[in-house]
């Protein structure tokens, strides 16, 4: 998505290599260097957003393994008739 002549400006420093790695992409994706920018910046909060979500989900299971664990650990334990 091409940002809007009415969008905010950012004033950003970037060593030398990583511009023109960046122009690169852009040409490469057709696109223009903030563009390039904004699509990558995007691209990397989902994923962090994916991954923190995923983080939680094994956190749940882990727990729910745990409890399982310890039921399985009391009908081992119980005493046999």
């Amino acid at each position: 998505m091409a940002p809007k002549q009415t969008d905010p400006q950012f004033k950003l420093r970037l060593p030398p290599d990583l511009k023109q790695a960046l122009e690169e992409a852009a040409m490469v994706n057709n696109r223009s260097v903030s563009a390039e920018i904004i699509a990558r910046l995007q691209d990397s909060l989902i994923a962090v957003g994916k991954e923190f979500w995923l983080d939680r989900r094994i956190a749940a299971i882990d727990r729910q393994l745990e409890e399982q664990r310890a039921q399985i650990n009391d009908l081992l334990n119980r005493p046999r008739d």
